[in-house]
């Protein structure tokens, strides 16, 4: 191809913009293969603790652990330990005979049951002392089979709840179905009947309480007096059977209406949504949000309060009982040796007298 129609500073300028253009996309493959090659050593997990102020203990616990592993290789989990501050570390799980393996790019979720108390040398420790926000930023501590990691990035973790606790007029609504054989028919169904034909095979047919308005069968019609229930639907049903407009060797006719009134009603209670402005959500939400917590913390500490005061009064009639035992036991002791002098002292007299 002929380039002498262009200038000798425009030949220079195209090869250097080629150039340029060749070098940033050498550029781009070099990282994308520093990238994946930097999968395939090292440890980089990202996790979170979960921490829980719970009515079940007096102390605040770990209540789950989540960790997702970013490499593409396995790491052996020997124990996991939360660091509060600089001096506490909280003991989560060891796996000193079966090391927890973390698969490439795998996500787990481990939970945990409440404590009793924190032990340290046979020292029983009130973490919960420590300040809230000391606790709440704890860091992660894994012992791997390449040693000690301290996991510095969370999982991000925007969950949907978490909004509804951070504004309770947040509402999560979630859909409810009523399945028939793994297939839902619908809040309208009021009906369906299971055909089953003579060569074993089924079909099922939703009915609704409109369906009387076109024909939902090929050689006949629904009435509106057949749709008013159960047994007029099974009246109906075989009516048609005995007037050979209807094949097959058998149907049930299933009630969801009934269904729905042993499974929902008065479990649920219906609420009309309402659109809620800015102000509302955002203002008026967050401040009932907060006294709402609040209620809720006076009622945990209550609840608390309550249980130790049983407990001390547990504890209290347990040694009350202890040594009242313990009277009871020396008293007798004290009664049979009295009782062994007196006869002692009688006996002598007696022996005395015969002499």
């Amino acid at each position: 191809m002929e380039w002498s129609f262009l200038s000798t500073e425009t030949l220079t300028f195209v090869s250097t913009i080629v150039a340029c253009v060749a070098m940033v996309f050498a550029a781009i493959s070099v990282y994308f293969t520093y990238k994946i090659t930097q999968t395939k050593f090292g440890v980089d997990v990202r996790g979170q603790a979960q921490w829980v102020d719970s009515v079940y203990s007096d102390e605040k616990y770990v209540s789950s652990i989540k960790l997702q592993n970013f490499k593409d290789k396995s790491i052996a989990i020997f124990s996991i330990y939360v660091r509060i501050g600089h001096n506490y570390y909280i003991e989560i799980e060891e796996f000193e005979d079966s090391p927890l393996i973390l698969n490439p790019f795998e996500t787990i979720n481990r939970n945990y049951d409440p404590i009793e108390f924190y032990n340290f040398n046979s020292c029983k420790i009130r973490i919960s002392s420590l300040p809230s926000k000391l606790i709440y930023s704890s860091e992660l501590i894994l012992y791997t089979s390449e040693g000690r990691y301290n996991v510095r990035k969370r999982i991000p973790n925007d969950n949907l709840v978490m909004h509804y606790f951070n504004n309770h007029l947040t509402a999560i609504a979630k859909p409810i179905r009523l399945p028939f054989k793994g297939v839902s028919y619908g809040g309208n169904t009021k009906f369906i009947v299971e055909f089953i034909y003579e060569n074993g095979k089924s079909e099922v047919v939703p009915l609704q309480e409109e369906d009387y308005s076109w024909q939902k069968f090929k050689r006949f019609s629904l009435s509106k007096d057949a749709l008013r229930s159960k047994d007029d639907l099974e009246r109906f049903l075989e009516d048609k059977i005995s007037n050979s407009l209807l094949t097959c060797a058998s149907f049930t006719v299933y009630d969801l209406n009934e269904k729905r009134k042993e499974i929902f009603e008065g479990t649920y209670k219906e609420h009309l949504a309402r659109q809620v402005n800015w102000f509302e959500y955002y203002i008026l939400g967050k401040i009932l949000t907060t006294v709402a917590e609040f209620r809720l913390k006076l009622k945990n500490r209550k609840a608390r309060e309550i249980a130790n005061k049983n407990n001390i009064s547990r504890i209290a009639a347990i040694k009350l009982r202890s040594i009242f035992r313990s009277i009871t036991q020396a008293t007798d002791r004290s009664r049979r040796l009295f009782m062994t002098k007196i006869r002692s002292f009688f006996e002598a007299l007696s022996d005395q007298s015969k002499n």
